[in-house]
């Protein structure tokens, strides 16, 4: 079974607990590799059938969320290009500050940048450019930081130096996000709309089955359940929605999902309706 639709049969594991149908019938029979028959050519209606004890069925769409358009392949791509330079440059730097080299949002997102060139060029900028950036700090800024522009190196980023702590010498990657809250905001609203406009038709259409929307987000260090709820709800404003949507957050080490709209009402107690994900029945 593929990851998705194994993720989406977790889900409805719970929810056919919770919702008193359970147990799945024949639940791997779901994962049928014919659910495009009607479906656009190259398209799937859903990610997942599964039959459940009550002769009834649940019709799961599952989708990774990004918090901006591109954050998936920024990710890819700083893995790519800049992440093997925390290694690289280990031992190389002074040791009585630390270091953080930070792309800005699609500064890396051109496919066609070629690894070795990039790391080529950024490795002595970033040792020349460490040796004369002072420990950040209110009285320092902005001399802890120097911008790499695209006139000298491939891809524009920001060195900064910071308190050494016990990480004298090390370089941290990183993506730099905007400092404006309501504009990140409406970054993630965008993002959810696509997903959601998307996602619900093909849902809809599995009428009279359960309609359920399992958001994976796969991101820890730019998202939060608080604000991809804020931003669901936004985005949600005038569609018509499934049943049942789950955030299901895999980048914690033990994935667990929280069940944020339920038979049309917004649930706000992230605690209550959080669950640790069981394993596929």
């Amino acid at each position: 079974m593929k990851p998705d639709s194994d993720l989406c049969l977790r889900v409805a594991t719970y929810l056919a607990t919770v919702k008193g149908v359970g147990p799945l019938e024949d639940p791997f029979a779901a994962d049928d590799p014919d659910l495009t028959r009607g479906a656009p050519q190259g398209q799937k209606f859903v990610d997942l059938i599964a039959p459940t004890a009550d002769g009834g069925r649940f019709a799961i769409e599952h989708t990774k969320i990004e918090s901006y358009a591109g954050q998936l392949t920024d990710a890819e791509q700083m893995e790519r290009l800049l992440e093997p330079l925390e290694h690289d440059l280990a031992g190389l730097l002074p040791t009585d500050r630390t270091y953080r080299l930070a792309a800005g949002l699609g500064a890396v997102a051109d496919k066609m940048l070629e690894p070795d060139l990039v790391r080529a060029a950024l490795t002595p900028w970033i040792i020349e450019k460490a040796q004369t950036l002072i420990a950040g700090s209110p009285a320092s800024a902005p001399r802890h930081q120097v911008i790499g522009t695209l006139d000298e190196l491939p891809v524009e980023v920001t060195l900064s130096a910071w308190p050494p702590g016990d990480r004298g010498g090390a370089l941290l990657v990183l993506r730099s996000l905007p400092s404006d809250a309501d504009q990140m905001m409406d970054l993630r609203v965008a993002r959810m709309s696509k997903a959601l406009r998307t996602k619900l038709p093909k849902l809809l259409d599995q009428a009279p089955a359960r309609t359920v929307l399992v958001l994976e987000d796969p991101d820890m260090a730019t998202s939060n359940i608080s604000e991809v709820w804020i931003a669901l709800r936004r985005a949600a404003q005038g569609l018509q929605l499934c049943d049942t949507i789950f955030v299901v957050e895999t980048w914690l080490q033990e994935p667990s999902a929280v069940v944020v709209y339920d038979d049309g009402t917004w649930l706000e107690d992230f605690n209550q309706h959080r669950f640790p994900l069981p394993p596929a029945a």
